[in-house]
């Protein structure tokens, strides 16, 4: 066997291993961002743009709950209010039935900061904005 073999071997079962760690069990799911509806001084596209820093977060937030409960899924339909870098969320609805998920995203998303464009009038605005959690393979014990 030569160097590369055995690299591709080792590289192989370790992954298997983080999979196995990582994946508890839990069905695999996945996020989706909405489309943004906004109202106030903001350029919007500008915005959307930035938004996608919380894919990651999101996800992190959704694998967590599914650890717990392998069937949540859903939308959670969010109102934005955001100026001077910040960035709050309000949960308006929350079809997953998980708390945990909602408070999660919610934290995600006090915790991005928003980089307004050099050389504009500040931001002040309001929006609407949804994110959806859905399974995409379920348990194969469940229906």
């Amino acid at each position: 066997m030569d160097h590369r073999t055995t690299l591709r071997i080792a590289c192989g079962s370790a992954l298997l291993l983080l999979l196995a760690a990582c994946g508890g069990g839990a069905p695999i799911g996945t996020v989706e961002l909405g489309q943004l509806v906004y109202s106030g001084n903001v350029d919007g596209d500008y915005l959307s743009r930035q938004l996608y820093q919380l894919d990651p977060p999101f996800n992190a937030c959704y694998v967590r709950v599914k650890r717990k409960d392998h069937a949540v899924e859903g939308v959670i339909e969010l109102a934005l209010r955001g100026g001077g870098g910040r960035l709050a969320g309000e949960i308006r609805s929350n079809s997953t039935g998980s708390e945990e998920l909602g408070e999660c995203v919610i934290g995600a998303i006090s915790g991005l900061t928003i980089i307004e464009p050099a050389a504009t009038a500040p931001w002040d605005y309001t929006a609407d904005w949804s994110v959806t959690f859905e399974l995409l393979q379920r348990d194969r014990g469940t229906s």
